[in-house]
C-alpha cells in the first residue's frame, strides 16, 4: 500500500489563474509525479468544465488522478440520487461549503483514496508539504475526525471591513455567539490543509445558504477540541503553515455578515435551541456587529433563514449516521456517469 493516497481537494469559480498557480506549487513541493506515493487532484465548480478543460487535462501529467465536479455532474448525480428516494441529501443543487466537501470525500472514495487534503487556489503550500500531510495524516491515525493547518498571513475570518481598532472586539464577538474562536493556532481551517478521512464525518450543507465555518470550525463546535484540532506552534514559519496573506473573493460586509449569523443559526441548532430563540441570537448578535463596524454592516439589511439553517442541521444528524451507504450508493452513481458528465477523468 502507498505510504501516502490521498486527494488535494480545491473549489473554483470556473476558469482561475489562482487555481493553475496553486496545483502547480503543489504538484511542485511533492515532486509529482511519483512512483512511491498516490495523490490525485479533484476540481469542484458549479461553472461546466468546457470553460476550463484545458486545465484539467494539464493536471492529469502531474497528479496520478484527476477528478472534476461540475455542473453537468452535479445536475446528473442528483437527479439520480432524487430517483433513489434518500430521505438524506450528502448535497443539494445549490452551493454551500460543506457540500464541497462532502463531495471530494465521495471522488475520493471512487478513486479509492484514502484522505481528502484541502487546499484553496491562492494559497502558497510549504516547501516541506509532505511533511505537514503526513503529520496531519497522523492525528487523524490517532482517533482525530479533522485537522488543519493554518493560514501564516490572515485568518480564517475575513476583518477587511473591520476598524483595525476594533479588532478584538471583533473576535471575541464571533467566538462569543458562534463558539468558534477565530484566532490564529484556534481555528480550524478550510482551505489551510484540512485534512479528513473518506469515512469522514461529513459536512452540514444547506440550500443555497453560505455559512461561515459550516465546513471547518464547526466541527469543533460539534466533536470538540480532541477530535477537530488545528497543528500547534503555528506562529512559527515551518511546516505547519500554509502561506496566505489575502482574503478571496471580494464581498460587500452585509453579506458576509449575513454569513457570520447563519454561523450563530447554526450554533443554536447544535445547542437544541428553538428557532425563535435562535432568530433572537442571530438578531442580537447583527446589532452588535453594526455597533462594532459602524457604517459598514447595517443589521436590519440582512435576512435571517433559521429555515433553511434548522433544515440542513437536521439533515447533517442523518447523513452522519447515515454516511457510510450514502458514500457508497453516491459512488455507484458516480461510477455510471456517461463521459460528458464523469467524474473521474
Amino acid at each position: 500500500m502507498n505510504p501516502l493516497n490521498i486527494v488535494i481537494a480545491m473549489s473554483i469559480p470556473g476558469d482561475s489563474p489562482q487555481a493553475h498557480q496553486t496545483a502547480s506549487r503543489i504538484a511542485e513541493a511533492l515532486g509529482l509525479p511519483r512512483e512511491d506515493i498516490r495523490v490525485g487532484i479533484a476540481i469542484e465548480s458549479d461553472q461546466p468544465r468546457t470553460g476550463f478543460n484545458s486545465f484539467l487535462m494539464g493536471l492529469k501529467n502531474q497528479y496520478a488522478a484527476v477528478a472534476v465536479w461540475d455542473k453537468y455532474t452535479n445536475d446528473a448525480v442528483l437527479a439520480e440520487w432524487a430517483k433513489q428516494k434518500n430521505a438524506v441529501w450528502p448535497v443539494y443543487d445549490e452551493f454551500s461549503y460543506g457540500a464541497f466537501q462532502n463531495k471530494a470525500l465521495i471522488v475520493a472514495d471512487a478513486g479509492d483514496f484514502t484522505a481528502v487534503v484541502r487546499l484553496d487556489p491562492g494559497t502558497t503550500p510549504p516547501r516541506n508539504l509532505e511533511k505537514l500531510i503526513f503529520e496531519l495524516l497522523d492525528k487523524l491515525n490517532g482517533g482525530v475526525f479533522v485537522v488543519s493547518s493554518q493560514y501564516d498571513g490572515r485568518l480564517a475570518l475575513r476583518s477587511d471591513f473591520m476598524p483595525s481598532g476594533r479588532l478584538e472586539e471583533y473576535y471575541n464577538l464571533i467566538q462569543e455567539y458562534t463558539g468558534i474562536d477565530p484566532r490564529f493556532g484556534k481555528q480550524v481551517t478550510a482551505g489551510a490543509a484540512l485534512t479528513i478521512l473518506v469515512a469522514g464525518p461529513p459536512a452540514p450543507v444547506f440550500r443555497g445558504l453560505k455559512i461561515w465555518a459550516s465546513d471547518d470550525g464547526f466541527y469543533t463546535l460539534a466533536f470538540g477540541l480532541t477530535r477537530a484540532t488545528v497543528l500547534p506552534d503555528l506562529q512559527i514559519a515551518g511546516p505547519r503553515v500554509v502561506s496566505r496573506s489575502e482574503s478571496g473573493y471580494p464581498l460587500d460586509p452585509n453579506a458576509y455578515a449575513g454569513r457570520l449569523a447563519n454561523a450563530v443559526l447554526l450554533r443554536e441548532a447544535l445547542a437544541g435551541s428553538s428557532r425563535i430563540h435562535a432568530r433572537s441570537k442571530a438578531a442580537e448578535f447583527l446589532r452588535l456587529l453594526a455597533k462594532t463596524a459602524p457604517g459598514k454592516v447595517i443589521a436590519n439589511s440582512v435576512g435571517l433563514r433559521d429555515d433553511l439553517v434548522f433544515e440542513g442541521y437536521a439533515n447533517w444528524r442523518f447523513l452522519c449516521d447515515e454516511w457510510s451507504a450514502a458514500r457508497r450508493d453516491m459512488v455507484k452513481i458516480i461510477h455510471n456517469l456517461p463521459s460528458s458528465e464523469a467524474c473521474l477523468l
